[in-house]
């Protein structure tokens, strides 16, 4: 596997890329009248556009997180954000259960979305965390 950083031209065209697709989708939702939604769709891609600036310019200060965004993680790396990322799927999965079972009681749909997505970030991060303490 290659350790090289990922080139500067491909990150600004990655970060034009994130800013272009939520700004997208704040038009659509401020079409849809969900001006809020909007709103929160800006401050969201904003934060973690920002997040994703400083983790890169930080690279190998930043530790496991800094070496993953600057595309030059080793393979103990990959490996842990590989199995994190499938213990927040099958999370994701059962929050879905969860919530479809919810809506037969009456939980509106964006409840039902913000569980599965919020199970899911959640539990990637602290997953990420714990397995990158314990290895």
């Amino acid at each position: 596997m290659s350790t090289k950083p990922v080139p500067v031209a491909v990150r600004i065209v990655s970060l034009l890329c994130a800013a272009l697709a939520a700004g997208v989708l704040a038009f659509v939702a401020h079409l849809a009248g969900n001006a809020s939604m909007a709103k929160g769709i800006v401050v969201g891609a904003g934060a973690t556009i920002v997040i994703a600036i400083a983790l890169w310019a930080l690279g190998r200060r930043a530790g496991a997180p800094g070496r993953i965004a600057s595309g030059i993680a080793d393979e103990r790396e990959n490996r842990i954000l590989t199995a994190a990322g499938s213990d927040a799927a099958f999370v994701m999965l059962i929050a879905g259960v969860v919530g479809v079972i919810g809506s037969l009681y009456g939980w509106h749909g964006a409840l039902v979305g913000a569980i599965v997505m919020w199970s899911g970030l959640l539990t990637l991060i602290t997953s990420f965390f714990i397995r990158l303490r314990r290895s």
